[in-house]
């Protein structure tokens, strides 16, 4: 059995003020490879060995979220003991007698998230961990992962506890995993300031979290608000080829007597996506009133909900609001939430309406200077009870939504080399049906031997009856294509 690289009488690791806003969420994907050839038992042999070697490359990745010993902030937590080696991490599950989709029906109707059944594909803990408020005896191990082997593919199943790293840094795990796959040694990708957390410890000791408007403090007698009760959502797959966003992109760029003269590919989707699902809202909203009969002055109504405000809330990787900035494959949690409002008059599924969102958009993330990181980090140190931070508003309305892009996590690019089978053909993550989201999956690239067009697919979940209006919607048909649910 391969050993853990740390002894159990390691000392705890304290996570930082950052890290620890995220405690018991996991940043979990299943990985798509096509059948390699490769005999299965030697796969799992490679797979696992490589893991083994992660481990002593990044130590931690062994060990288990636990809280801090002896804080001075109460809801602190760290890293320690247990350790584990990795075939305690691994699982192996063998579904190739069984009824699982083969990978080329998978592949034939591009990975259907429906067809997929994410638990399947997971740890068997990944159930458990997402029940741990109620059964907080579940540990929190760093690092799970369950190989698949199905007719004609394999997955590769992964969480990583959000609270040791966001999805930037785990692409950096993936790396250093799959160099050793290959045969290389994968500690050469791993250099002190990768790992080192020092930096984001204290922060600004004279920020304070009223300070912060896109963070919210509750005191001890507070809970925080409950989710309203939400009508059946969807979540679907669309996809955005580089030709297509290229061209969106063109036409958000240029709008008259504005200082912003670039726009990022990011704020031109995510303006497009917020201005047409408000849009398929609103006409939900006033299609029904009109089936209905209600006798209301259906212009009125218009005029009212035009007043309105809308929230288009996003995730900033902050890596480069450090000084200097923090390396891009830091492992740690270095992102944070930014907000824009504007009223539902200038969120439309036009042309004109999404420029000025996206040139709002930009303008917002321009304002996030070089000290905004050590203000946020001292002013989540300032609280006495951290486990009351929420990172990003959790009261988010009816006319609000989220954009969360790994479009820059370079997750295609890996080789994990000839035994498991090259490069991933497809990740997938589990369909969320719980808020009004988006998600950007990793950039699909043009590889040579590949017949696929480059571009980015995106995860959208709302409710079901405002989604058929979506996929009618004109302006977003012009570039996207809808690919499965």
């Amino acid at each position: 059995m391969a050993s853990s690289s740390l002894s159990p009488g390691y000392p705890p690791s304290p996570l930082t003020p950052l890290d620890n806003l995220v405690f018991g969420i996991y940043d979990h994907k299943v990985l798509f490879f096509p059948a390699s050839g490769s005999d299965v038992s030697s796969i799992a042999q490679n797979l696992t060995s490589a893991l083994a070697q992660t481990f002593k490359a990044i130590p931690l990745l062994s060990g288990t979220i636990t809280p801090l010993p002896d804080a001075r902030q109460k809801g602190r937590w760290a890293v320690t003991a247990p350790w584990r080696t990795s075939e305690d991490v691994i699982t192996v599950k063998d579904l190739r007698e069984t009824d699982y989709p083969s990978y080329e029906s998978l592949r034939s109707k591009h990975f259907p998230m429906s067809d997929i059944n994410y638990p399947v594909m997971m740890p068997t803990q990944f159930s458990m961990l997402f029940q741990k408020v109620k059964s907080p005896v579940v540990e929190n191990p760093v690092l799970l992962a369950q190989i698949n082997y199905f007719k004609g593919g394999i997955s590769l199943g992964m969480m990583i506890s959000h609270a040791f790293t966001d999805g930037s840094g785990s692409v950096t795990v993936g790396r250093v995993w799959a160099a050793y796959c290959r045969g290389e040694d994968g500690s050469q990708l791993v250099s002190p300031d990768l790992v080192d957390r020092s930096r984001l410890m204290e922060g600004e000791n004279s920020a304070r979290i009223e300070d912060l408007g896109d963070h919210l403090y509750y005191a001890e007698s507070a809970q925080p608000p409950s989710k309203p009760k939400s009508e059946p959502f969807a979540g679907e797959l669309f996809f955005f080829t580089k030709a297509k966003l290229k061209e969106l992109k063109e036409m958000v760029s240029k709008l008259e007597s504005d200082e912003t003269s670039w726009i990022s590919t990011n704020d031109a989707l995510a303006s497009l996506i917020w201005c047409c699902v408000i849009a398929a809202k609103k006409a939900c909203i006033l299609d029904n009133l009109v089936v209905h009969s209600i006798n209301d002055d259906t212009s009125s109504l218009k005029d009212f909900l035009d007043d309105q405000p809308s929230r288009l809330g996003f995730l900033m990787d902050a890596r480069q609001m450090a000084k200097p900035p923090l390396p891009a494959g830091f492992i740690g949690n270095v992102f944070t939430w930014g907000s824009i409002v504007k009223p539902l008059s200038t969120v439309t599924s036009t042309p004109e309406g999404v420029t000025e969102c996206a040139h709002s958009l930009r303008r917002k993330v321009k304002q996030y200077g070089d000290n905004y990181l050590p203000r946020l980090i001292g002013a989540v140190n300032s609280v006495p009870d951290i486990s009351r931070v929420r990172l990003g508003r959790t009261d988010l309305d009816e006319w609000s939504f989220g954009v969360n892009s790994w479009a820059a996590m370079d997750w295609y690019d890996l080789d994990w080399g000839q035994l498991v089978g090259g490069r991933v053909e497809r990740i997938r993550i589990q369909e969320s049906k719980a808020m009004k989201f988006c998600r950007v999956l990793p950039e699909i690239k043009y590889y040579e031997g590949r017949n696929e067009a480059a571009g980015l697919e995106v995860i959208i979940s709302m409710e079901t009856y405002e989604m058929k209006i979506l996929r009618e919607n004109e302006l977003f048909n012009r570039f996207a294509e809808w690919r499965c649910c």
